[in-house]
């Protein structure tokens, strides 16, 4: 008997799945039963759906040995099976199959990609830089989101990752642990001195920076920094013998510098060309002893008679 049984079952059948004889699917249906044991002259046969030589143990039947031979898929105890399968349906997977990464377990020992994936690293900004806080064991890159390095400083800032740029925007942009420091490329800032405080610097004094240092202002223009009366933003001041507004030749400036104030605009100084000529006070002298009533006085550029 024993030599019967090697002769009919000696190898797993092949064969489509799908196209077993009629004869044999109607002898065995009735029989597709999941037995735990044959009768002598029986033998179970387990059905092998992706024919890797590892059946389903779910899905068998004792098959009487007078029948012949086993049906198309089917695979008998005796043959030289490996195992059985846990998915009849992938031949890509049986415990004969090394584990590869595919997201399968692929040698059937309950674990998906036991020691063929990867360390890797989430890319949540997707500059190419990964996250060092976020490892993940995958099989590959795959695509976006996913990198081999975990290089990034700032993953919430695709602006920020090694050998990027630095520029004046608050971000350590390189990775460098400095932010806006001497390396960066892009000086967005010019800065003045303000001396005298008053908001405005003095042009020829500049500097390019991320941020104002101390005693800088944004605001140039200014074109005296000894002192807060003279800028751009002042009103003139009437012959007060300043350029208070840094516009030279303004109708109200005192040309010549006098600093009469006597509130005249200029058509009426006495010659704003000549700080000789200003307007004085004048008192009368009516007994001509060269002492004038101090009651009694006139203002004008050249003293009236008496």
């Amino acid at each position: 008997m024993s030599i019967v049984l090697n002769l009919l079952f000696s190898a797993c059948t092949s064969g489509d799945a799908n196209q077993e004889s009629e004869e044999t699917s109607t002898t065995t249906d009735s029989q597709h039963i999941n037995p735990t044991a044959c009768q002598p002259n029986q033998a179970e046969v387990y059905f092998d759906e992706d024919r890797d030589q590892s059946p389903r143990q779910s899905d068998s039947f004792c098959m009487d040995l007078d029948q012949g031979q086993i049906p198309a898929g089917y695979c008998s105890i005796d043959d030289s099976i490996v195992g059985f399968d846990c998915d009849d349906q992938n031949d890509t997977v049986g415990p004969n199959r090394d584990e590869i990464c595919d997201g399968l377990d692929n040698d059937c020992d309950g674990v998906i990609d036991n020691g063929v994936t990867t360390l890797l690293y989430q890319d949540n900004d997707f500059d190419g830089y990964g996250d060092p806080n976020s490892p993940i064991q995958a099989c590959d890159v795959g695509g976006l989101g996913i990198v081999a390095n975990s290089d990034d400083c700032n993953d919430s800032n695709s602006n920020s990752f090694p050998g990027n740029a630095e520029i004046c925007d608050g971000v350590d942009n390189d990775c460098d642990t400095l932010i806006d420091t001497d390396d960066v490329v892009e000086i967005y800032n010019q800065w003045y001195r303000d001396t005298d405080g008053d908001g405005y610097g003095e042009e020829s004094d500049v500097i390019e920076s991320c941020e104002a240092p101390a005693g800088y202002v944004e605001q140039d223009g200014d074109c005296d920094e000894t002192t807060a009366l003279r800028n751009p933003g002042n009103y003139e001041r009437c012959y007060d013998g300043i350029d208070n507004d840094c516009e030279e030749l303004t109708a109200d400036d005192d040309v010549d510098g006098d600093g009469d104030g006597d509130g005249y605009p200029l058509a009426q100084d006495c010659d704003d060309t000549d700080s000789n000529f200003v307007i004085n006070t004048f008192y009368r002298d009516q007994d001509s002893d060269g002492y004038g009533l101090s009651s009694d006085s006139i203002q004008d550029c050249t003293a009236p008679a008496g």
